[in-house]
């Protein structure tokens, strides 16, 4: 995806989002000899603009197919942890956030 699409994906789910945060998943950066795995997000509240947050899964196989959007979701979610003064700001020094997902091949 390019920074474009990440951005037009993040917005809508901003406005849709109770805390006002949104988020779209640009990749995968797992390293091959890292327990569990790492992705890369874009988010925005649209008026600080947008930036990148690292989300680790450390229980997850690195064959595992993971839903972005279940990314996503998790962080819009965690977003809601933060003073709404604060909170986009505040969930870019929280990074890297932690999800624990257990998760099987189907």
């Amino acid at each position: 995806m390019t920074i474009s699409d990440l951005q037009l994906r993040a917005t809508p789910r901003r406005t849709h989002s109770p805390w006002g945060i949104g988020a779209a998943l640009e990749a995968d950066i797992t390293e091959p000899d890292r327990d569990g795995r790492r992705f890369r997000l874009f988010v925005t509240d649209t008026i600080h603009g947008f930036d990148q947050i690292l989300v680790d899964a450390p229980r997850v196989w690195h064959d595992t197919p993971v839903e972005s959007e279940t990314i996503e979701e998790f962080v819009e979610s965690e977003a809601g942890r933060f003073p709404i003064e604060s909170r986009m700001r505040d969930l870019v020094e929280a990074s890297p956030l932690r999800i624990e997902l257990y998760l099987q091949d189907a």
